[in-house]
């Protein structure tokens, strides 16, 4: 059998909507943070070992937020 067929309309049925400009910023902020807070952890915790690692990643998941937070006011 051939191929089936889907309209235009399903296609706008089933799709997830476009992205407004105020997420795309969202997560270039996002990203930006991450990358900021892994720089700034690498330099606090210069060896992550076992017993460092969980706060380390705390402090760098608190540290996104905070950056965030700055980014948006």
């Amino acid at each position: 059998m051939g191929k089936p067929f889907y309209s235009r309309r399903y296609y706008q049925l089933v799709s997830p909507p476009a992205d407004t400009a105020d997420q795309i910023a969202w997560r270039i902020r996002r990203r930006a943070a991450g990358e900021q807070a892994c720089r700034e952890r690498e330099a606090k915790f210069p060896v992550l070992t076992q017993e460092n690692a969980a706060e380390a990643i705390a402090w760098q998941e608190a540290r996104i937020q905070e950056l965030m937070r700055e980014g948006g006011s």
